[in-house]
């Protein structure tokens, strides 16, 4: 974490000529003022397209750079950097070499590393050092003091894997915000230590309460609590929830035939018959909670402040989701081979759908499930505006063309099981990229509740 904190806000200072006096030298990788304003703008605009469950907003970097910490340099080396720095170098080779660090800093957050990963994370970073050394300290005497100590310690964490397992295990990030939560028991100038000490006993005592009499959940004090008896459970969807607002709404005829071709792609269905089965009048949601530490996603079409306000809201409506698809749905006389892909799309409304005991059976039930599913019950369904991606960049983050924040009509309708999390999207020219937390910090909130006790290619 304090590397990702020292080399990047050092690189930014080379990029716009304010390290230590240092010009660019025998090499070209200094902005314009015009070009580091525009990035900077865009960092900061970022924030109302990007979920809150990402982070703080990063701030403009070039002007707000005292506002920026940890988290915010995390955030824009692992996802805004490699969009917002594309084509601003007047040499590619700069930004190839950003993105390089930006990969094995991923790479580094994996849950689980193999011995191969490894090395090639220690091939890597010696490799970005000694690129690093010929762009800024273009070995000359009077430039040594761009070769400091966190550059050296990045061919050490290769080491520091082996030795301790993935960083994850001993990175600072759950002890800073441990210390960060300390801060407010500091109620006395004259006596801090003891107000310390206490909120140090009690956060050890209540921790150890829910350990002895299984009371984690009652005894969850953290900001972050687990949508309970807020939000509505249904009983095949154990892990999910539904929240309000809740409405019922007189639905158009497209939607209802979205539904209906759901239906007949999913169940032994024909279209007619699945027609019959949607109402004109459906119970719409406006939010989907995932238990067990996940997101509370937003239907855009639900949730008011997104057309009231949209200045103060952050958009937690852009959702990544995996698909079952056909790959021979385009050749007739093939049989179904059927492959999971990933998409991207903005959820509008969630629909709860009763079923009767007679419906059928889902097409790839099998004879348990179909004796099971012989019971009145209710499928929850999320009308989806899906994005077409056209490309990738070089950290794999997939790009859509849009004019705008609203993507348009619902285009498809899936089951909520299907959605895998939240994601954010920033803008880059006439597209967008598609933003997706690294696995290990998706995970973090869980580890941070328990711990504190409560570059395209073309």
């Amino acid at each position: 974490m304090h590397l990702v904190e020292n080399i990047v806000p050092a690189l930014v200072k080379h990029w716009t000529g304010t390290f230590k006096d240092l010009d660019q030298g025998s090499e070209g990788y200094q902005f314009p003022p015009s070009v580091a304003d525009a990035i900077g703008a865009a960092c900061a605009k970022s924030g109302s397209t990007i979920p809150s469950a990402f982070g703080a907003r990063v701030p403009d970097i070039m002007k707000d750079r005292y506002q920026c910490t940890a988290e915010s340099w995390f955030l824009f080396t692992t996802l805004l950097g490699p969009v917002v720095l594309h084509n601003r170098f007047s040499k590619q080779c700069y930004y190839d070499h950003f993105v390089q660090f930006a990969v094995l800093i991923i790479k580094c957050l994996r849950f689980e590393i193999s011995a191969a990963e490894i090395d090639e994370i220690e091939t890597g970073f010696a490799d970005w050092v000694q690129t690093y050394e010929r762009f800024y300290y273009q070995y000359e005497e009077p430039r040594l003091s761009a070769c400091t100590l966190p550059i050296h310690a990045l061919l050490h964490i290769a080491s520091d894997i082996r030795n301790m397992g993935p960083m994850w295990c001993f990175w600072a990030f759950v002890m800073e915000r441990f210390c960060g939560s300390l801060v407010p028991a500091v109620k006395s100038r004259k006596h801090p230590f003891a107000s310390l000490a206490h909120r140090l006993r009690d956060v050890a005592q209540l921790n150890q309460i829910k350990l002895l009499y299984g009371l984690t959940d009652e005894l969850n004090l953290s900001a972050d609590k687990e949508v309970g008896d807020t939000g509505h459970a249904f009983a095949d969807y154990d892990q999910l929830r539904l929240v309000y607002p809740n409405r019922l709404i007189d639905v158009d005829e497209p939607l209802r035939r979205k539904i209906a071709a759901y239906l007949t792609t999913n169940y032994v269905i024909s279209r007619s018959a699945a027609l019959t089965h949607v109402p004109k009048t459906l119970s719409l949601w406006g939010k989907l909670k995932q238990l067990g530490g996940g997101d509370l996603i937003h239907a855009w079409d639900l949730v008011s402040g997104y057309h009231t306000s949209p200045e103060s809201f952050r958009d937690a409506t852009f959702i990544k989701y995996t698909l079952e698809v056909d790959k021979n749905q385009n050749r007739r006389n093939m049989p179904v081979d059927l492959e999971q892909q990933v998409f991207f799309g903005q959820a509008r409304k969630f629909i709860a759908l009763a079923v009767p005991a007679d419906f059928p059976a889902r097409r790839d039930a099998d004879e348990t499930e179909q004796v099971e599913s012989a019971r009145p019950r209710t499928i929850i369904l999320a009308a989806v505006s899906q994005v077409k991606l056209t490309r990738r960049n070089k950290v794999g983050m997939p790009y859509f063309d849009s004019k705008s924040s609203d993507l348009g009509p619902v285009t498809e309708v899936i089951d909520v099981s299907t959605i895998d999390c939240l994601a954010g999207r920033i803008q880059a020219g006439k597209r967008w990229a598609c933003l997706v937390r690294p696995e290990v910090t998706a995970k973090f909130r869980l580890v941070e509740n328990s711990t504190v006790g409560d570059a395209i290619d073309t």
